[in-house]
């Protein structure tokens, strides 16, 4: 038998991750109805997991996906984290080491 405990973290985890692909479905969504003239170019790079300082494979997929390091322009959004503000802090303090 499941303990009630587990089942509150199964289903806080599924809205989580249910809150992330519907981000992702509306982002799709705005992109599709948007202008082309008026489209924003980049690369979408998501990571998941609770992403650790030393994950060097990771950190370099940020900065190679951006298109002028330099520019420092970077969105963190920390949809999974039991503590976003503070998770998201952690991930800028580390990806700009």
């Amino acid at each position: 038998m499941v303990s009630e405990i587990c089942v509150r973290a199964i289903r806080a985890r599924w809205r989580k991750l249910c809150a992330i692909v519907a981000l992702v479905c509306f982002a799709c969504a705005c992109a599709a109805e948007t202008p082309r003239e008026h489209q924003v170019e980049g690369t979408l790079v998501i990571a998941g997991g609770a992403v650790r300082a030393d994950n060097e494979a990771i950190f370099r997929a940020f900065i190679d996906a951006m298109p002028d390091p330099a520019s420092g322009r970077v969105a963190i959004i920390s949809a999974a984290s039991g503590e976003p503000v503070q998770s998201a802090a952690r991930f800028r303090e580390t990806l700009t080491k």
